[in-house]
This record gives structure tokens, C-alpha cells and sequence, in this order.
């Protein structure tokens, strides 16, 4: 009786034992899995750029590119940039061409100042400061039009210039015969004129 007593009491005590050891073993997996850092996940990173504009990107490398009018025939298209370069120098030409002009003015009140009055060469004298000074002005309307963008008044006043000083030349040729300096002054504003208006053709379409 007493050898059976102490079999169930070691039996008891085993499986209390067991029962204690599974509940301490539970407790410390659970403090595991709390006190275990999260995994450390590595930031992702984005091909595009934040700041990258496709289209500012486009407008600065555009360039002049070859394209096909009405009848087929090729002609250059220019891009922003070329545009710009093209205005600044139709400006730069036609600042030159009017501190030339007014150089050449007043070369020719001095010549007045020296002639005959009532003859031919006052005449044309007359004639040439009357279209050298309409020719400032005209040159004066084409820089304010071409930095308003009005293309089409600005080739209506280079245009003008032209025919303003080729007036003078006409006059001496037609009066009095032909006067280097005039003709090579007129065939000048010819060429830079005939230039510039070229230049304002590319702009312009």
C-alpha cells in the first residue's frame, strides 16, 4: 500500500514538473518574438528624376530640322534657339546699318552746305536727307517690331530702308551722274538688308 502511495506520488510530481517546464518554454518563445527587430527592408530608389522636365529638355535641344513646303521643295525649320540667334542678329545688323546711315547723313548736309543753291546737286542733296532720316526711322520701327515679335511690319520696314537709301543713289545717277560713295553705301544696305530679311524668313515660319 505504501509502495503504491509513493508511485503515485512521483507519477503526480513528474507531470506537474512536465507541465511547469511546457508553460516556461511557451512564456520564453513569446518573448522572443516580441523583443526580435524587425526585419531591415532596403529603401527603393526611382529611375526618374524628380526635377526632369521632357519637355523643357526638348525645347533646349531642338534643333534646325529639314522640312517640306507646299510644292515639296525642303527648306530648314528652326527651333527655339535658332530663332533667338537669328532676331539678335537681324537687331545687330540693323544697329549698324542705321549708325552707318547717320554717318553718311551727315557727310551729305555738309555737301549741301557747300553747294550752289537751285541746281541739281542741291536737289538730290535735298532728296537724300529726306530718305536717309525716313531710313533711321525705319530702322528704329524694325528693332521695336522685331523685339515686339510683329515679323511681318518688321520685313515691311527693312524693306523700307532699302528703297529709302537706293532713293538717293537713283537721284545722283539720274541728275548727275554716278557717286561712289553713295553707290557703294546703297549696294552695302542692299546686301545686309537682303540678309536680314532672309534671316526673317527662317523665323517667321
Amino acid at each position: 500500500m505504501a509502495l503504491t502511495r509513493a508511485f503515485l506520488i512521483i507519477t503526480i510530481s513528474s507531470l506537474l514538473f512536465s507541465s511547469f517546464s511546457s508553460i516556461n518554454a511557451q512564456e520564453e518563445n513569446k518573448d522572443k518574438k516580441v523583443l526580435s527587430p524587425a526585419p531591415v527592408t532596403s529603401p527603393t530608389t526611382s529611375a526618374t528624376h524628380p526635377f526632369k522636365d521632357s519637355n523643357i529638355e526638348t525645347q533646349v535641344t531642338q534643333t534646325a530640322t529639314e522640312v517640306f513646303d507646299n510644292n515639296g521643295n525642303p527648306h530648314l525649320q528652326v527651333g527655339p534657339v535658332e530663332v533667338q540667334a537669328k532676331v539678335n542678329k537681324i537687331e545687330k545688323n540693323m544697329m549698324v546699318t542705321m549708325q552707318k546711315t547717320e554717318d553718311l547723313l551727315k557727310v551729305i548736309k555738309k555737301r549741301l552746305e557747300a553747294t550752289p543753291g537751285e541746281s541739281r546737286a542741291e536737289e538730290c542733296l535735298k532728296t537724300c536727307i529726306e530718305v536717309y532720316e525716313e531710313a533711321i526711322d525705319d530702322i528704329k520701327n524694325s528693332i521695336e517690331d522685331l523685339q515686339s515679335g510683329n515679323y511681318y511690319k518688321v520685313n515691311v520696314d527693312i524693306s523700307a530702308v532699302s528703297t529709302d537709301v537706293d532713293t538717293c543713289e537713283e537721284c545722283y545717277v539720274e541728275m548727275l551722274g554716278e557717286d561712289p560713295e553713295l553707290k557703294k553705301f546703297d549696294e552695302w544696305v542692299k546686301g545686309v538688308t537682303s540678309e536680314c530679311l532672309g534671316d526673317l524668313e527662317s523665323v517667321s515660319n
